[in-house]
């Protein structure tokens, strides 16, 4: 919800989240004895492989944010490299 809210990676990422979450309830939920509803059914086994596309998906843009505003993302400074003797 505060994705909503803030924006923050993106409203998307906040919907796509709201989406994994129903995902994992109807795993959870799952009561029957066989098939795509029960415990080891189709829904069950995909809900980790959903919640692991949908961090992905999200530290994506923040990474790319967190570069942008640092401007040398992942490069050592100058004076490391070649320290002043």
């Amino acid at each position: 919800l505060a994705m909503l809210r803030t924006g923050m990676p993106g409203r998307w990422a906040g919907w796509l989240a709201l989406a994994v979450a129903l995902f994992h309830v109807l795993a959870a939920l799952g009561l029957a004895q066989s098939g795509t509803l029960a415990m080891d059914g189709l829904l069950a086994n995909l809900a980790p492989l959903v919640f692991l596309v949908w961090v992905v998906a999200t530290s994506v843009p923040l990474l790319r944010r967190a570069g942008a505003r640092s401007g040398s993302a992942g490069r050592a400074p100058d004076d490391a490299v070649h320290p002043a003797t």
